[in-house]
């Protein structure tokens, strides 16, 4: 994707919280020399603080022609 301007914040964000624990997905848009990458982070929080469980990233630029 070549050089990535750092995002300003969050496209958007969703937390689920109950008895089982606590979820956070993270969605953001970085500006690459190649063109746009969309980011989804997904976090769940437990006792021992966050821990990445899932990660996407999607781009016009990742699509083989």
């Amino acid at each position: 994707m070549g050089d990535c301007k750092t995002p300003v914040g969050a496209i958007s964000f969703f937390t689920n919280a109950n008895t089982s624990g606590t979820s956070v997905q993270l969605r953001y848009r970085l500006e690459c020399a190649s063109g746009a990458l969309d980011e989804t982070l997904v976090y769940v929080v437990t006792g021992d603080g966050p821990r990445l469980v899932g990660y996407n990233a999607n781009s016009p630029a990742l699509v083989l022609r």
